[in-house]
C-alpha cells in the first residue's frame, strides 16, 4: 500500500489481542495479533485524511477519521 499508517491502536482483551490501524488515505485495517492476519479491511468513505482512531473500552466499537 502506498500510504503510511496515521494511527494504530492496540486493544487487548484476554485471549484476543487486536490492532486497529488507519492510513492517511482512510483505509482501515483490523489485525488479529494471535494469527497475525488482517481480519477486516475497509475504507472510511467520509475521510479526507485519516489522523485518529478511538475504541470503546470493550473493543466492540471504534471510530476513525
Amino acid at each position: 500500500h502506498n500510504s503510511d499508517y496515521a494511527m494504530m491502536l492496540f486493544y487487548h482483551e484476554r485471549e484476543k489481542p487486536t490492532v486497529f490501524a488507519v492510513l492517511g488515505d482512510g483505509e482501515v485495517y483490523i489485525w488479529d495479533m494471535n494469527s497475525r492476519r488482517c481480519i477486516h479491511k475497509f475504507r472510511d468513505e467520509g475521510c479526507l485524511t485519516g489522523t485518529t482512531l478511538a475504541a470503546s473500552r470493550d473493543g466492540r466499537y471504534f471510530a476513525c477519521g
